[in-house]
């Protein structure tokens, strides 16, 4: 949505990644975007235009709360709610998102998501959220692609913050399922119409031939990217 540094907003585990030279092949970065921050009315009569009746939308955590935890930025929660009326002024229903990716730096510097205090701030982030937009939301999802936050975040480094431990990451992955369930519980608790949900992104996996050696392959990468998402999730 661009606009990264205006109007109070925080910065993220993004922003400081792409300030990293070589972590970003052609040295692009967030400031600027598709600027959907100054261009709201333009987007969502582009929107409506289409033809479309839902529009799901991911609010930037660092700009509606700079530090992830404490003081909310009015700027921001403003930004947000003047996009949903907007999608309902055109017949559009929203469907937000808490974190696609976009962690406040402020509380990567305590150790983010390996901690579990981030946990319980995404909780109050979730509320605080839901206080402002939640009587007129057709949806909330918690997490956009848990598993690139972990794996491509934290163990293999190509995303932020950038890290390339594997511990870190498998504790990561922890913790942003805890934070769904009890997020979506205390959703619930206040009395959320939405519907409630995660985003999850999943893929079949096939062996490459019907050898033990493969079929194990297969198998474990099955666990690492499906099943260690979806059995917590179910049971």
């Amino acid at each position: 949505e661009g606009a990264a540094h205006a109007d109070g907003k925080g910065p993220s585990i993004w922003d400081r990644f792409c300030e990293r030279p070589g972590a970003i092949a052609d040295g692009s970065d967030g400031t600027v975007a598709c600027d959907h921050y100054h261009r709201l009315t333009e987007d969502l009569d582009l929107i409506a235009e289409l033809g479309v009746t839902a529009y799901r939308f991911s609010v930037s955590w660092p700009r509606v709360q700079p530090e992830g935890r404490g003081a909310w930025n009015a700027a921001g929660l403003d930004f947000y709610e003047r996009l949903v009326d907007g999608l309902l002024a055109r017949g559009v229903k929203p469907y937000l998102t808490l974190n696609h990716w976009d962690l406040p730096e402020a509380l990567q510097a305590h150790g983010g998501w390996a901690t579990r205090d981030t946990v319980h701030r995404f909780v109050d982030y979730a509320l605080g959220m839901h206080a402002r937009l939640g009587d007129r939301l057709a949806a909330i999802t918690t997490h956009n692609e848990p598993w690139v936050i972990a794996t491509l975040g934290h163990e293999q480094g190509i995303f932020a913050p950038g890290l390339k431990q594997r511990a870190t990451a498998a504790q990561v992955s922890h913790h942003l399922l805890l934070s769904h369930g009890l997020a979506l519980k205390a959703l619930r608790a206040a009395g959320s119409t939405a519907r409630l949900g995660i985003v999850l992104n999943l893929a079949p996996v096939h062996a490459a031939s019907d050898s033990e050696a493969d079929l194990a392959a297969a198998r474990l990468e099955d666990g690492r990217l499906v099943r260690w998402y979806l059995d917590p999730l179910f049971h």
